[in-house]
């Protein structure tokens, strides 16, 4: 039995993954869940396991390359004498499969007959054709949006060749020009349209090369998926920035007193902590920043849960895990998972889960430098806030000139759902417990 093992579902909203190695060649003999291969997508690094018992006997793909969810990866022939053996065992043949035996009724039920009644000769049986391709064509197809199945090929053995996808994407471009024309429709409005729902642009050839020698490096799969979901979170969600600034002067005597304490349980103690406390704090007052839009059926999702994201800066980009029930842990508990976290981030071991679930992100620019910015929301969450760094700075308290720690904060929210002064009593109430942290040891 050959399987045409399809690169399955790995993840929620996973929909390819970058190819990094093959764990097997042709010709290699594999038992059920034998790693296959590793691939690389939505920003963590997953073992592909083989569904079946048999010997590879084509690898679709090379190294690199991006592969679609529900494409195929690999075919394996499965092991005939396992299976003589349980036909000898049991007496029995093995059923036919689903695919197999609706065909044949199929075939049946439409057999021609003449007027006498008597069927016609037989014909030939209708035989599923095999698209034969190297991966280097099929990834230019895949890249072109084309099912290499719909192109007839011109090389050897009907072999489908680049050319044979040039020719048939012009083709396809050439009937989408005319249906457009046909339509009537304003030509502005066509090439004004953004990338959004699946819709993208028409890569557009630039000479670099022209002005002087270039380094071309492909794009990693990590890198290409932070440049999809930021593109889909920026065309899908109207983003709004507030920025705001929080007197953490008590915070910082706090952290101060306490870090070396924290640090002899093996804990390295940061602000982020205390601004996951003081953020939890107020998604409680206002839980639509703790929410989703349903885009399918049109609802908002406000969620019970708080579960706060973590841009965590890496080599090959920002990977984002989150806390779970961030709410129901205290400063240390949160300051041990941010540890660990960043720690497998940095060192690729992150696993989908720890990514997955985000209600709510927060960005700490200000262990690196900088205040305020913009921060992309990590959609489908609705908000996300910037951190920068903490700064004495010149401040008036009770008409007297003081100077004072002061923590600048940035608030990206989804104005389809959230309102400008609903976002400022959000980072109002988030200021209010930074700048009073009793308050998180009262709330807990």
């Amino acid at each position: 039995m050959v399987t045409e093992f399809e690169f399955p579902d790995v993840g929620e909203g996973v929909t390819e993954g970058t190819l990094l190695e093959w764990q097997v060649d042709e010709g290699d003999a594999v038992e059920e869940d034998d790693v296959l291969a590793q691939v690389e997508t939505d920003k963590a690094v997953v073992d592909v396991p083989s569904p079946t018992t048999g010997t590879v006997s084509e690898l679709h793909a090379d190294p690199g390359d991006v592969v679609k969810v529900g494409e195929v990866i690999v075919t394996i022939n499965g092991d005939e004498e396992d299976e003589e053996t349980t036909e000898e065992a049991t007496g029995e043949t093995a059923p036919k499969d689903e695919a197999e035996e609706k065909d044949t009724e199929e075939e049946e039920a439409e057999e021609p007959t003449d007027k006498d009644g008597e069927s016609e000769p037989e014909k030939e049986p209708k035989t599923t054709k095999k698209t034969l391709a190297a991966p280097s064509t099929r990834k230019l197809a895949r890249e072109k949006g084309i099912e290499i199945d719909e192109i007839e090929g011109t090389g050897p053995g009907g072999r489908v060749t680049k050319d044979d996808v040039r020719s048939f994407a012009e083709t396809e471009s050439e009937k989408e020009v005319a249906e457009v024309v046909e339509e009537e429709e304003p030509e502005t409005e066509k090439e004004e349209a953004p990338e959004f729902s699946g819709r993208r642009f028409e890569p557009k050839e630039y000479d670099f090369e022209r002005w002087g020698d270039v380094e071309r490096t492909p794009l990693s799969g990590t890198r290409r998926s932070i440049a999809n979901r930021t593109s889909r979170s920026k065309y899908t969600a109207p983003h709004v920035t507030a920025t705001d600034d929080a007197d953490v002067s008590k915070l910082v005597e706090i952290r101060e007193k306490e870090k070396q304490k924290v640090e002899e349980k093996g804990v390295h103690l940061t602000y982020t902590p205390f601004v996951v406390k003081a953020v939890v704090a107020a998604l409680k007052e206002y839980p639509l920043l703790n929410a989703s839009i349903d885009e399918k059926t049109g609802e908002i999702v406000k969620k019970d849960y708080y579960n706060i994201g973590m841009a965590v800066a890496t080599d090959d980009g920002l990977l984002v895990p989150n806390i779970k029930n961030a709410d129901g842990k205290t400063v240390i508990e949160i300051a041990r998972e941010i540890n660990q976290l960043a720690e497998r981030a940095r060192s690729r071991d992150l696993e989908l889960d720890d990514m997955r679930g985000g209600t709510f992100t927060i960005s700490n620019w200000g262990s690196i430098g900088g205040k305020y910015g913009t921060p992309v929301i990590n959609y489908p969450e609705v908000g996300i806030l910037g951190t920068g760094v903490i700064d004495d700075e010149p401040v008036v308290v009770d008409g007297e000139v003081e100077v004072r720690k002061m923590m600048p904060l940035s608030l990206s929210f989804d104005h389809r759902i959230i309102d400008g002064a609903y976002a400022a009593d959000f980072m109002n109430e988030v200021i209010d417990h930074l700048e009073d942290p009793d308050l998180l040891l009262i709330e807990g």
